[in-house]
């Protein structure tokens, strides 16, 4: 692809050549400017597609136990671009009847959470060495600050998720590290069966109840509608206070990507896989045994297969599993929105489940956002922030055929895209 360009590039120049030859106005050295800078923006084009399509070629055969990301999606702007266009004017097109505004609530969600895990976090992170001489030794440090069940895995998945890194070198030859716990405790590497045996005996030296979950689940290299020949990841469950809930330590750590056709992992904590809520865990997660499904009703794989696509992304701003299930498995749903990362934080209150909105539908969107975060969003091809109403901020918006984007911006020209939708 990129010789191809190259040779239209040749081409352009051979025109520009000739056109100076017979029209004394043209300037040549500017021609050939614009060509060498379409050309070049052309290349880059291509070598990205070409990145994001190694990824997919790399994780497509054999799915990796690591939950992965391009380096476009870490920064919000895989399939869609940074956008820097002006804010739009009130006055450059008509006001939506609010009056005819539909809404779409979002239901709130219990989140695991206590006002100490920040604290608690930054114990597990900074365990100094004497501590942790032996696996017994490091439980018995860490358990000191818990006041509970729940706080006492906590602990436990911070300190696994922040201490213990990615076998890439197993991955990427095949030869992996000892997944046993003193194994992984020993190295501090592992593959995801290595993580969660760790977790497992760590908890139940805590007092706890917990086990291995073994299933199918889908990174980011997953293709929509792709089945499972095999299971392949490994996560946990954990009873705390008489409930079983689910934990994925090993994503819980970080990421990977492609590189040179080969895996690195990027360690960077995330606790939306600590205590996952089950209707949301079983869009990207299928246990072997469906009791640990830990939902009702349970799931088949062949629904698991064919359920659409989503990334975490989306529960973490705040959509609810238990909202859109029932709705992506009765068909309601076929598509969710493309979520994508982006540097602050927002949360939605009032926006829609589904990734197609229906054209000409007056819609009244509300969210949260973070210190320094505006939300914005485009539509027809224009971004108008939304409005501050007390604590949340809101708009209402006609929708027009093509892309619908919830985007934000830090006070500055550059707008991010946090949620895509498909206007129909």
């Amino acid at each position: 692809m990129k010789k191809l360009l190259r040779l239209i590039f040749i081409a352009v120049i051979a025109g520009v050549t000739y056109k100076y030859l017979t029209d004394k106005d043209i300037k040549v050295i500017d021609m050939f400017s614009k060509a060498k800078e379409w050309v070049t923006s052309m290349v880059e084009k291509v070598e990205k597609v070409e990145k994001v399509e190694e990824v997919k070629e790399i994780y497509s055969s054999g799915m990796p136990d690591l939950d992965i990301k391009t380096e476009d999606e870490e920064h919000g702007t895989y399939g869609n671009q940074r956008s820097h266009y002006p804010e739009v004017s009130a006055a450059s097109y008509s006001a939506p009847d609010a009056s005819e505004a539909v809404e779409y609530p979002v239901a709130d969600k219990r989140l695991p959470g206590s006002s100490k895990f920040p604290e608690l976090d930054k114990y597990a992170m900074e365990t100094p060495s004497e501590a942790d001489a032996s696996i017994e030794a490091l439980v018995g440090w860490l358990m000191k600050p818990a006041s509970g069940e729940l706080e006492k895995v906590r602990l436990i998945f911070t300190w696994i998720a922040t201490h213990v890194s990615y076998d890439d070198n197993g991955f990427n030859t095949g030869n992996y590290a000892d997944t046993s716990p003193e194994g992984v405790f020993r190295n501090r590497v592992s593959v995801c069966q290595g993580y969660s045996e760790l977790f497992t005996a760590m908890c139940r030296l805590a007092g706890l109840e917990a086990v291995t979950v073994i299933g199918y689940a889908k990174g980011i290299g997953y293709r929509p509608g792709s089945g499972f020949s095999d299971t392949n990841h490994a996560w946990n469950a954990a009873r705390i206070d008489g409930e079983w809930r689910l934990f994925d330590v090993t994503w819980g750590s970080g990421y990977g990507r492609g590189v040179n056709g080969r895996l690195v992992s990027v360690q960077e904590f995330n606790d939306y896989w600590f205590s996952v809520n089950p209707d949301e865990c079983v869009f990207s997660h299928l246990p072997g045994d469906d009791a640990w499904q830990l939902n009702h009703p349970k799931i088949t794989r062949y629904q698991f297969e064919s359920m659409p696509y989503v990334s975490a992304l989306y529960f973490k701003m705040g959509f609810n599993g238990s909202q859109c299930l029932p709705a992506v498995l009765d068909g309601t749903i076929d598509v969710l929105p493309e979520a994508y990362s982006i540097s602050g934080n927002i949360k939605v209150l009032s926006m829609p489940y589904s990734g197609r909105i229906p054209a000409g539908q007056t819609i009244k969107l509300r969210v949260k956002a973070g210190e320094g975060v505006s939300p914005a969003y485009e539509n027809d091809g224009h971004i108008s922030n939304m409005t501050l109403e007390g604590n949340e901020y809101t708009a209402f918006v006609k929708t027009v055929p093509g892309e619908f984007k919830l985007m934000v911006t830090y006070g500055g020209g550059s707008y991010e895209t946090a949620l895509e939708y498909l206007v129909q």
